[in-house]
């Protein structure tokens, strides 16, 4: 008997058409809201949301992994969450700091190296003062990528911390014309990138076919989602370095 009532009442047709409605107005309101993030435009300000400075230490190198159930890490392109995630970010400058940025390919991150190795961490720990007495305090925006464009970007966005010194890494390899725009960081930015072309009136073509601009569509939460689940990720797995210290797989 339970079972004939159940079935007399799912077979009704008022309820399968309030089902309908229901998927209808989900699918409308699904539609809705893909169409208005792709007007915004937002995963740059969503990049500026992070758990990191805040609930768990910033990361002392920039985000880079291609083994992240190993190292903690994952690489992503997005700038603003890629700053977001390093101690930098958030990181009050004190009147006896001596602040120092420094910039370069994989060998200035620390490829291979712990965390303790690198340049800025030797640097840090060895506690060096400059002739007035301010404390010199180093930050590692190195990453693993030849290109000076890319470096660029990164001094741009660093330049935003008040550094009192630039140290630049560069090499021949990271020189020539063809390669500037074969780090993804440089094709996937193709607004910032544009702009320091335009501005310092650097001989690149701003309409090069590398360049990765976005359609309508690929701006959608759709079209995004492996960005936003990036930039999820990435959260996730600052706390699990934060309790562990790994945050690169050395094989």
């Amino acid at each position: 008997m339970v079972n004939r009532v159940g079935s007399t009442y799912f077979n009704r047709p008022f309820v399968w058409r309030t089902v309908g409605i229901v998927l209808l107005r989900a699918l409308v309101l699904f539609v809705v809201l893909n169409l208005v993030y792709a007007l915004l435009n937002p995963l740059a300000f969503l990049g500026q949301i992070s758990l990191y400075n805040l609930l768990y230490p910033g990361r002392s190198r920039l985000p880079y992994g291609s083994d992240p159930k190993r190292s903690y890490n994952l690489t992503i392109t997005q700038l603003e969450a890629m700053l977001a995630s390093h101690e930098i970010h958030r990181t009050s400058k004190t009147g006896d700091e001596y602040r120092v940025l420094i910039l370069g390919d994989s060998s200035v991150w620390g490829f291979l190296l712990k965390p303790d190795q690198t340049l800025s961490a030797r640097i840090n720990s060895s506690d060096y003062r400059t002739s007035s007495g301010r404390r010199v305090r180093a930050f590692n925006l190195g990453y693993p990528t030849m290109s000076i464009i890319k470096d660029l970007l990164l001094l741009e966005r660093g330049l935003r911390y008040q550094p009192d010194l630039i140290i630049w890494f560069v090499t021949l390899e990271s020189l020539p014309t063809w390669k500037q725009l074969d780090s993804p960081i440089t094709q996937r930015n193709p607004g910032p990138t544009r702009g320091l072309i335009q501005r310092h009136d650097i001989r690149l073509d701003p309409q090069d076919e590398k360049f990765l601009d976005l359609s309508f569509w690929d701006r959608t939460i759709i079209g995004q989602r492996r960005q936003l689940a990036d930039l999820v990720r990435l959260q996730l797995y600052g706390a699990m370095w934060a309790s562990t210290s790994v945050y690169h797989h050395i094989p």
